[in-house]
């Protein structure tokens, strides 16, 4: 091989490198992308559940304020 062909093979294996990695990285960029996605809204399903049950416990635990408030209210009246 002659020197322009060299420099013509090193030049198309620079530009197959260059995009490989270009397609790679698009690739993986995607993936990763859409599995924080999922995570994200798997966290948000997570969230809303608790705050639910932290909704009940404050329900709960607000009815217990009152009944204690009434038991001591009946224990000064005596």
């Amino acid at each position: 091989m002659n020197e322009p062909q060299v420099w013509a093979a090193l030049g198309v294996l620079a530009a197959a490198l260059a995009s490989t990695i270009t397609a790679f990285t698009t690739s993986l960029n995607r993936t990763m992308n859409a599995r924080f996605d999922r995570v994200d809204t798997r966290i948000d399903a997570l969230r809303d559940v608790v705050d639910t049950r932290f909704g009940s416990v404050e329900r709960r635990l607000d009815g217990l304020d009152a009944d204690v408030a009434a038991l001591i209210k009946r224990q000064l009246d005596e």
